[in-house]
């Protein structure tokens, strides 16, 4: 299941749709620019725990299906994942600016150009992936940036 794609229904909520569109309302560059990697965790945050409500509820149906099923978003964030769900989980990061930059070229959140995606790119790695990283082990995740390596990890969750 991908976060993302309950943006489309969040979006439809009044209570959820500045949350949905907190991003894209902002200027990205003056964004990037003026935002520090505490503000940018806790706005992340902020719509993370703003989104919980509909993430639960769409992990719990996939749950009473009795079907394995992988989950991905930013907006899973450990503390929450760790509070909220009785089974354990993975997190996968990508390793370099690169591919980083590959994922947001394929689906762009913000504006166009390469100045503003080299931004965001930076601002990934130094804000959301240190911060996943560290509460990740905060809350006892194993990181990853092999999915090869995090699929044996998952293997072993599911079959042990």
């Amino acid at each position: 299941m991908e976060i993302d794609l309950l943006r489309e229904e969040m979006v439809k909520d009044p209570k959820l749709k500045p949350w949905v569109n907190w991003y894209t309302d902002q200027d990205e560059e003056s964004y990037f620019k003026k935002t520090d990697n505490e503000l940018g965790w806790t706005h992340l945050k902020n719509q993370s725990e703003a989104y919980w409500q509909t993430i639960e509820k769409k992990v719990e149906e996939i749950k009473k299906t009795g079907k394995n099923a992988i989950f991905e978003g930013y907006n899973l964030l450990p503390h929450l994942v760790s509070k909220y769900f009785d089974f354990s989980g993975i997190y996968l990061r990508a390793p370099k600016a690169k591919e980083i930059l590959k994922r947001i070229e394929m689906k762009k959140r913000w504006g166009e150009g390469d100045k503003l995606h080299k931004m965001e790119v930076k601002f990934f790695r130094e804000c959301f992936d240190k911060n996943f990283k560290n509460d990740a082990k905060k809350y006892g995740y194993k990181c990853f940036f092999s999915p090869i390596e995090a699929e044996k990890e998952i293997i072993k969750l599911l079959y042990n």
